[in-house]
């Protein structure tokens, strides 16, 4: 993998960036009715939404709604290369999924960049990242906390900073090698337990 300058970000044009099909059950309602608590205190603040579904134009009316069309960047969806632009060109990640979700990969090139994520409980944050270390967590549908957590994250640069340096480092051991022998060792240990399930199945019908 390539590991980036976690500087890139720091004069970044998009406060956040949102990467996800525009469906329901993404949270991104969640994080639009944010908005206008985060920008009482950051009236500048913008967010960049990268992603198609079919639940875009409702997404854009809740904004309408919301009055927070100059705070919003409709990006649509975006190629590999032009996605990578929008990375270097955005401070903080934020994920807001209402689901458990595996190992998001606009998660995990968000920490290839390094930089600071906000994000709900998925298992992949959960079991690998730590609390203003990496990330910082926010609960399903509270706009209220995820707008606490953005607010906080901002006036504190020296948590800025340091996530962008841990998630850079925490990548790195994260590389294709390590996944897969961690792979490698989920799947035998399953392949034992399945195993040993058979084998004491074989010998209670034996007796």
């Amino acid at each position: 993998a390539e590991f980036k300058d976690s500087s890139e970000n720091i004069n970044a044009q998009n406060d956040a960036l949102f990467v996800s099909r525009r469906e329901y059950g993404k949270g991104l309602e969640d994080l639009l009715q944010a908005i206008p608590l985060i920008v009482e205190t950051y009236p500048s603040f913008v967010l960049a939404v990268a992603g198609s579904g079919r639940a875009l134009n409702q997404y854009k009316e809740l904004a309408d709604e919301l009055k927070i069309q100059l705070h919003v960047r409709w990006l649509g969806h975006i190629q590999n290369e032009e996605l990578k632009n929008v990375f270097k060109e955005s401070k903080i990640f934020v994920f807001t999924s209402h689901f458990p979700e595996g190992m998001p990969m606009s998660m995990v090139e968000a920490l290839l960049y390094g930089m600071p994520v906000i994000t709900t409980k998925t298992r992949f944050a959960v079991s690998y990242l730590k609390e203003e270390q990496n990330v910082l967590f926010i609960e399903r549908h509270d706009a209220q906390q995820i707008a606490q957590k953005f607010l906080y994250l901002i006036d504190n640069i020296t948590i800025q900073t340091k996530m962008r340096k841990e998630n850079i480092d925490f990548i790195r051991q994260f590389s294709q090698e390590k996944v897969g022998n961690e792979f490698s060792k989920v799947y035998f240990q399953m392949l034992h337990k399945k195993s040993t399930k058979i084998l004491r199945k074989d010998i209670t019908s034996n007796n």
